[in-house]
């Protein structure tokens, strides 16, 4: 690993959907040129003793863990990228976390309902959204059955508040990566909502727009009050590639909050970019980007 290399960190779980992850992360790599750090966590004595089905002692089971990350490493030998191989002990997100700021990773990408067989599907899910809640840097997590080719169109949801065009920034970065359109989409239950909302998803789909990035907006009509559910049923209907959104708890008129986010995470059938933007570093951008 070279120190001025750009790194994407890849928790590995060992499960299918991890892997699924990783073949998302490869295709990223690809486009940023960034190096690949594959993590492995041992959390539990109780958990990898279901994973590789006997008993083992803390050294073993790291012992087992680089040997199962270096097997993967040699079937994708042949993409041409640099991967290194890490095996942490303790909480898992907090072990990502740590290392996500050791490297200084561009981004985490992970999968969100790969298990082990009788595992708590629920501790998996506490995992990823506790990852996104608790990294800085930008976290993609893979949950659908969608395998891994381009990322063509963004769809970039737009809520009644200031933060939402601070994540402005993110989405122009990465929709120029991989040459994506963006589409910034708005759920209004109401002819008030939809009279708020208007001049904002313009100023955003013009702003895009004029920074050299394709964009179209709509704003959907609906009286399904859940704002993942029409995300969602609009990313389908596009046939978007990722969706961009935010972590964010904070009161506002129409916010995405915790257990919204939650929703979209653990269920998109496309990889779900989420960022917790930061007035100090995203304010400024969006008037100077």
């Amino acid at each position: 690993m070279s120190e001025k290399s750009k790194r994407i960190l890849v928790p590995v779980g060992f499960s299918e959907q991890s892997l699924k992850a990783l073949d998302h992360a490869v295709i990223i790599a690809k486009h940023i040129k960034a190096e690949i750090v594959l993590l492995s966590v041992v959390e539990s004595n109780s958990f990898w003793e279901k994973l590789f089905g006997k008993e083992r002692d803390e050294d073993g089971l790291k012992e087992e863990a680089l040997k199962k990350l270096n097997e993967i490493i040699d079937n994708y030998k042949d993409h041409g990228l640099f991967m290194e191989t890490m095996v942490g002990r303790g909480e898992v997100y907090e072990e990502i976390a740590r290392v996500a700021d050791l490297i200084s990773a561009e981004l985490v990408v992970m999968g969100t309902n790969g298990r082990p067989e009788n595992f708590n599907k629920k501790m998996v899910g506490s995992n990823a959204f506790r990852v996104v809640k608790n990294v800085e840097q930008p976290v993609i997590t893979i949950k659908g059955e969608r395998s891994a080719t381009e990322i063509k169109t963004i769809v970039f949801p737009m809520m009644l508040d200031r933060k939402s065009k601070e994540k402005v920034g993110e989405c122009l970065h990465w929709a120029r990566i991989f040459g994506a359109k963006v589409k910034v989409v708005a759920i209004s239950n109401n002819k008030e909502e939809f009279k708020k909302l208007t001049p904002h998803v313009n100023l955003v789909t013009d702003f895009i727009k004029d920074h050299g990035v394709e964009a179209s907006s709509e704003i959907i009509k609906t009286k399904v009050k859940s704002v993942p559910i029409g995300i969602l049923n609009y990313c389908n209907e596009v046939n978007a590639d990722m969706i961009i959104i935010m972590e964010d708890e904070e009161p506002g008129v129409i916010r995405m909050g915790g257990n919204e986010v939650e929703d979209v995470l653990y269920n998109a059938e496309i990889p779900v970019m989420c960022v917790t933007p930061k007035p100090s570093k995203f304010a400024p951008g969006f008037q100077a980007f």
